[in-house]
């Protein structure tokens, strides 16, 4: 799925995106995954995920799987 459609549907869980922070202005792919081999289908496939300070291990775990829900929702 392109990640666009995962972001849209999850932000509430975390803060995602689908470039590195350093190059938010760009809309090229990221140049650290093709220097790792990545095909760019798959980086355009691909989201950055984080979290505040504030939160727990518990947190993080539960939000993942409210996640993962969403994508295999966007999948079908």
């Amino acid at each position: 799925m392109r990640s666009e459609a995962l972001m849209l549907s999850a932000k509430q869980y975390c803060a995602i995106s689908n470039g590195s922070a350093c190059t938010s202005k760009s809309y090229d792919p990221s140049y650290v995954l093709i220097a790792m081999g990545i095909p760019v289908d798959r980086i355009e496939s691909s989201v950055r995920i984080s979290w505040g300070p504030g939160s727990n291990k518990d947190d993080i775990i539960n939000n993942l799987k409210k996640m993962l829900c969403v994508a295999k929702e966007l999948a079908n």
